[in-house]
């Protein structure tokens, strides 16, 4: 998915959001935010934004932390 005036694909974009993560993997952003509420998904806040680092999505993939605790 692109955004209004970007030509940068979403997959390489260096920040994300719950939404872009969600579709990227094929889940819903509840699942996202239940993924960030148990802290195995690492994020940062700018106020109510909510924006996940690509490099922090792929360590959380490589480390296999979906569904562990």
């Amino acid at each position: 998915m692109l955004y209004k005036n970007e030509t940068v694909p979403l997959y390489a974009k260096q920040w994300l959001r719950v939404s872009d993560v969600a579709k990227l993997l094929s889940v819903s952003e509840s699942t996202v935010r239940n993924w960030i509420s148990a802290k195995l998904l690492s994020v940062h806040r700018y106020g109510r934004l909510i924006v996940i680092r690509q490099s922090d999505l792929e360590k959380f993939l490589e480390e296999g932390r979906i569904g562990k605790r």
